[in-house]
C-alpha cells in the first residue's frame, strides 16, 4: 500500500478513485472509461473523446526512497507508452478521428524533477515516430492527487475514505520560530501544573522542560497540518476556524474562575475540542489528523494566554 494525505492505496483502489475523478473533471470533454482489452490493457484507462486526452494511472506498491520511486515511475511510463503503438488499431477504433494530444500519467505523487525531464525526452521520441493517431505536438503530462483535490473531496464519503493530513515524519523544533514571550508563558503554566507534586527540584525542572518542548513540537507540527488543510481543503479549514474561535471563547470564559484541578481542566479542554472537531470533520478526516490539530490549538492557547488556569489564581 502507498500512503499519501488522502489515505492508503494499491493499484486497484487508486484507479477506482481516479476513474471517479476523471468522470467528474472531464465530463464536458466526453470522458470515456477504457476497459482492459482481451489481450491486456492498451496503455490507457480512459480518454476524452472531445479533446484527445488519454489517462494511465500508476500507484507504487509501497513507500520508496526518491531515487527508487523515480525508477519505478520512469519504467512504468516507458512500458505503457509502448502500448500506444502496440494497440494502435484498438485505440484508433475507440478514438475515431480524434488524435491523442496528451498522455496523462496519474500517480499519487512524484518527488524527482528528473521525471519531468524524462517525459520531455519521451514525448519528442513519440512525435518523431510520425504515427497517424498521435498529434504532432503530442505531450506527456504527470498528474498527482493534488490535481484532482476538488473531485477527491466529493468522492471520499462515497468511497468511505478519510483524509489523512497528519504529519507522520518526526522533525526538529525550529527554535527561531518560537516567540520568547510565548515560550515563557508556556514554561510558567507547565511549571504551575507541577507545583502540587512533591519532587526534587532538578527532576521538576527536567519534567517541565520536557513537557514544554512537547507542546512546542505539537504547535509547530500542527502548523504544518493547518497549512495542508488551508491549501488543499479551504472549506474544511473555514469550519475548523469557526470551531477554534467558539471553543476559544469558552475556554477564556472558564478561565475567569478558579480551577480546582489544572491537570484535569487541561485534559477536559483537549477532550472537548477533539469531540467538536470529530463531530464537524470526523467524516472527512482520520482521527490522527484531528488529534494533531487539537494539540496544536491547545498549545497555541497555552502560549498565547487564552488558557490561563483560572485567571488571577494561576
Amino acid at each position: 500500500m502507498y500512503r499519501i494525505e488522502i489515505g492508503e492505496f494499491d493499484g486497484n483502489s487508486w484507479e477506482d478513485l481516479m476513474q471517479r475523478c476523471w468522470k467528474d473533471k472531464y465530463e464536458k470533454e466526453l470522458f470515456q472509461r477504457m476497459p482492459a482489452l482481451v489481450d491486456g490493457d492498451s496503455g490507457i484507462e480512459g480518454f476524452t473523446l472531445a479533446t484527445g486526452i488519454v489517462f494511465q494511472s500508476y500507484c507504487p506498491e509501497r513507500q520508496y526512497e526518491a531515487a527508487e520511486l523515480y525508477a519505478k515511475q520512469r519504467d512504468k511510463i516507458n512500458v505503457d507508452l509502448k502500448k500506444l503503438i502496440k494497440y494502435k488499431k484498438d485505440l484508433k477504433g475507440v478514438l475515431g478521428n480524434q488524435l491523442i494530444k496528451e498522455w496523462h500519467f496519474v500517480t499519487p505523487e512524484f518527488t524527482n524533477k528528473a521525471l519531468n525531464a524524462y517525459c520531455r525526452t519521451k514525448e519528442q521520441e513519440y512525435r518523431d515516430m510520425g504515427e497517424d493517431h498521435l498529434d504532432p505536438e503530442f505531450r506527456i503530462i504527470i498528474k498527482e492527487y493534488t490535481d484532482y483535490i476538488i473531485e477527491i473531496v466529493r468522492h471520499t464519503s462515497l468511497m468511505k475514505l478519510k483524509l489523512d493530513i497528519a504529519v507522520h515524519v518526526p522533525f526538529e523544533i525550529d527554535w527561531e520560530l518560537c516567540d520568547s514571550g510565548h515560550v515563557e508563558n508556556l514554561r510558567r503554566k507547565i511549571g504551575n501544573l507541577f507545583q502540587p507534586y512533591e519532587m526534587d527540584e532538578e527532576v521538576r525542572t527536567s519534567k517541565v522542560k520536557q513537557v514544554v518542548e512537547s507542546y512546542i513540537y505539537y504547535y509547530q507540527r500542527g502548523l504544518k497540518v493547518l497549512n495542508k488543510l488551508e491549501d488543499d481543503f479551504p472549506e474544511k479549514y473555514g469550519v475548523l476556524k469557526k470551531i477554534k474561535s467558539s471553543e476559544g471563547e469558552n475556554v477564556e470564559d472558564k478561565c475567569m474562575f478558579p480551577i480546582e484541578s489544572k491537570k484535569e481542566f487541561l485534559s477536559e479542554i483537549n477532550v472537548n475540542l477533539l469531540k467538536e472537531l470529530k463531530a464537524a470533520l470526523g467524516d472527512d478526516f482520520q482521527k490522527s489528523s484531528l488529534e494533531q490539530l487539537t494539540k496544536q490549538i491547545v498549545s497555541e492557547w497555552l502560549m498565547h494566554c487564552s488558557l490561563n488556569f483560572g485567571g488571577e489564581y494561576e
